[in-house]
């Protein structure tokens, strides 16, 4: 016998000062009091979709709030999306053809390094070379740090676990992996062997008329993220004859930030210079020295030096941006209580400010700073600033698992309802500037992207262009026109991104690691939390229920870094960041 369960109408449960909570049918009579002292509440969902989610919000007639958490949602997927498509179509193509000729050109110690590359990327190729055959089964295990049987230095293995969208297929798999080759193996030039063998591959890269291809490989990467600091074969040709290691230093001062350790250190293709990598390096021991409080908290651990900073937390990051609130938790958690943290955060508030911003990776961190300081209409502006806070944090985790393979990372130093149908009311969380900031990024990818993910972006940039329309004229409610625009976008946003496979929330990407512990990490999201939120609107204040990240900060071993599928099987095992868990409701 089939039993349908009706939740009764909670009439005005608590809440005194919003004049629509009738609007609602609350699956726990909490909500109300919860909005009314914190402005917000978050409630799980067993969807993995935004797009989902706001489809049913759609059909129960309740009133709505378009999230900032959706547009962003949208844009870093068609990021993701315009990505794959040039890996696919260009960039492994060329990047196989490449590997082809600088193995066929090159003798000696280049030719076996050039000959694990091909090994890795072209799946015709398999070598013979011993020394070879070891390299690839250091990178086949992915299982921490070991010398190079090929090079004789130190290698982090463990940065070849296949993660990101590069699990997707064979190709992308064989990309990253060569890839990553070329970029994480890292020759110190100070070393004699070391400089021969780069200025080498310089060399056979311009007598055999590949510098072009080269640079038509790297140039989407700089586009995108930004700039290598490793010395590559682009500053080796910049470099007069004879090239020495001043004129290199001399030459990657450019890049290296002023007071960033300047190890002359050299890749084939680099991976790229990011602000936040940089931050985190700068935030973490041995920039920053000797734990002075009592309690140990997240970011430090035990060392042969005492107990250090060994880890960053993405409110570094948010905190740097301008977030007050990301400070606050830092303090009070314990995770700030450093002999000189302070001073060296103060040090990286100045060097964000100073630093020429110019990539599309940089234009985010800039849209991400406006967020945390736009005013916004809500009831509660102290707790909503950890609504920002989350949003941001589960935005920033998805550039970062999408950028995994280009961007540097930082190390550390050593019921079924029954209900009369209607049309809901929808408002858009209001930050003007920063849906501005987003038109920006799309019109960047734009001009990188070939046709079938330039058209999509182009039909985001108009839906976003009339969403900034909409919240410019700071009316509510909305024109007709404008209310059937914003009821049927969920499923015309879903039909840019979810053309081919069904995009789902939860994501995973490692973004530090400590070598001293054999830990890294990780930043999550997973399935996205509904939100009751309320704001001051001209026509009073009012509720409305959106779709909001779930954000995810933890520890993982070294060996074990996790891509998406792993993170989607182990999840539930998973609490959110604990600065956030006052504001869920379980």
């Amino acid at each position: 016998m089939l039993i349908l369960l009706f939740l009764p109408m909670l009439s005005n449960p608590g809440i005194t000062n919003i004049d629509n909570s009738g609007a609602f049918r609350f699956p726990d009579s909490k909500i109300p009091g919860i909005v009314e002292k914190n402005g917000f509440v978050l409630v799980p969902s067993h969807n993995n979709s935004f797009y989902d989610i706001y489809k049913d919000m759609m059909k129960n007639g309740e009133p709505v709030v378009l999230t900032s958490d959706l547009f962003l949602h949208t844009l870093n997927h068609l990021f993701d999306k315009a990505l794959i498509n040039i890996e696919m179509t260009r960039l492994s193509p060329e990047l196989t053809a490449l590997t082809k000729k600088m193995y066929g050109y090159s003798d000696g110690i280049n030719k076996q390094y050039f000959e694990t590359a091909l090994s890795l990327i072209d799946p015709d190729f398999s070598s013979s070379h011993s020394r070879v055959k070891k390299e690839l089964n250091l990178i086949a295990n992915a299982d921490g740090i070991h010398t190079s049987p090929l090079l004789g230095i130190k290698v982090d293995y463990s940065q070849f676990k296949v993660r990101g969208h590069y699990t997707k297929n064979d190709t992308l798999k064989r990309y990253f992996t060569c890839m990553m080759w070329y970029g994480v193996v890292r020759f110190p030039l100070k070393n004699k062997k070391f400089l021969k063998m780069a200025v080498q591959q310089m060399k056979t890269l311009k007598k055999n008329q590949l510098m072009d291809t080269y640079k038509e490989i790297i140039s989407p990467i700089d586009f995108l993220v930004g700039a290598p600091d490793d010395v590559s074969p682009l500053m080796l040709n910049k470099c007069t004859s004879p090239i020495t290691i001043e004129k290199l230093r001399k030459l990657a001062g450019r890049i290296i930030p002023p007071g960033a350790e300047q190890k002359i250190l050299y890749t084939f293709i680099p991976q790229r210079f990011i602000p936040d990598s940089y931050m985190f390096q700068m935030l973490t021991y041995n920039s920053v020295i000797t734990y002075t409080g009592k309690d140990m908290p997240f970011t430090a651990d035990r060392t042969y030096a005492g107990i250090q900073r060994v880890f960053p937390r993405s409110l570094d990051l948010m905190g740097v941006l301008g977030s007050k609130t990301a400070v606050k938790v830092l303090k009070t958690s314990g995770d700030a209580d450093y002999e000189n943290y302070a001073a060296k955060f103060q040090e990286m508030q100045k060097w964000w400010d100073a630093y020429e911003k110019g990539t599309i990776y940089d234009r985010y961190l800039e849209m991400y700073a406006l967020m945390l300081r736009e005013d916004i209409p809500t009831i509660s502006p102290t707790h909503y600033a950890f609504k920002r806070l989350n949003t941001n944090c589960g935005g920033w985790t998805e550039l970062r698992h999408h950028t995994i393979l280009y961007a540097k990372q930082s190390y550390t130093m050593g019921i079924t309802m029954v209900r009369e149908k209607k049309k809901p009311v929808v408002y858009i969380e209001p930050y003007k500037k920063s849906y501005n900031k987003m038109e920006e990024i799309i019109q960047g990818l734009i001009t990188f992207s070939t046709d079938d993910v330039k058209n999509d972006l182009i039909n985001f940039d108009e839906i976003m262009k009339r969403i900034v329309s909409i919240v410019k004229n700071k009316k509510f409610p909305y024109t007709d026109a404008d209310q059937e625009f914003l009821i049927g976008l969920p499923p015309r946003l879903k039909s840019l991104i979810d053309k081919r496979e069904k995009v789902v929330a939860p994501l995973i990407a490692d973004v530090h690691t400590d070598p001293n512990s054999k830990t890294v990490l990780e930043e999550g999201i997973g399935r996205p939390f509904l939100i009751y939120e309320a704001f001051n609107t001209p026509r009073g204040t009012k509720l409305f229920k959106g779709a909001v990240y779930s954000y995810y900060e933890f520890k993982q071993p070294m060996k074990k870094r996790l891509n998406d599928e792993e993170w989607k099987n182990t999840m539930d095992s998973k609490k959110p960041v604990d600065w956030m868990t006052k504001y869920i409701l379980w």
